[in-house]
């Protein structure tokens, strides 16, 4: 009857050897996917909150390449894209990716150029734009937003940057449900497993390395 031990052993080595078997076919994945389909590397710009709902990250510095445009976008505490003016009063910008400002740098990002405008109108400090405008809302989302965050904001006003495709999104949105001429609100709660993810700072470290984990 054969001891425990060499039994063991055996495990032991066909266990490493499954695991360097992995590994090296997880190189070999990620060279060919860098050869042949090279990925757009960037962090997770969107988080859900408490109530569902996908909004900006906040971060620092969110970095993101999109072909040869590369940009590091920067979201407050509040889910606002910076910088962000104080002011004596707020104005509270909803929108899609065009609003955010997908792709472009902070002096170009439409909450800058409306803060520009504004402060050239009436003065400076007047207002403060506060831009959390996120990609991939609807209308439906702005709407969701506003009934939740309201208390956090307090804008004096709200300004809304519709898309073509924003009305359509709304009809899509998991938040809602039209039946006959009645609009409800549904219940969705945030899910734990990705927020823990995309908050984890290892992740977000090999999003911005691994062409194979964006491609997945």
């Amino acid at each position: 009857m054969p001891s425990g031990r060499p039994r063991f052993r055996s495990l032991l080595t066909n266990g490493a050897l499954v695991l360097v078997s992995l590994i090296v076919a997880l190189l070999l994945a990620e060279g060919v996917v860098r050869m042949a389909a090279p990925q757009n590397l960037g962090g997770t710009q969107l988080v859900q909150t408490e109530h569902g709902l996908w909004a900006n990250r906040p971060s620092d510095a969110i970095p993101f390449a999109h072909d040869e445009r590369h940009n590091t976008y920067r979201i407050t505490p509040l889910n606002e894209r910076a910088p962000v003016v104080q002011g004596e009063r707020d104005l509270l910008l909803l929108g899609d990716s065009f609003a955010f400002g997908w792709l472009l740098a902070d002096d170009d990002a439409p909450h800058t150029l409306i803060q520009r405008g504004i402060d050239e109108a009436v003065g400076r400090s007047a207002w403060s734009v506060r831009n959390v405008a996120t990609p991939g809302w609807g209308t439906g989302d702005y709407v969701a937003f506003l009934e939740d965050e309201h208390a956090r904001y307090a804008p004096d006003a709200v300004l809304v940057l519709l898309n073509v495709d924003d009305v359509a999104r709304a009809g899509r949105s998991p938040h809602w449900q039209l039946s006959a001429d009645t609009l409800t609100r549904n219940g969705v709660r945030r899910n734990a497993w990705k927020y823990r993810l995309n908050t984890s700072p290892t992740y977000q470290a090999a999003l911005m390395h691994s062409h194979l984990l964006h491609l997945t």
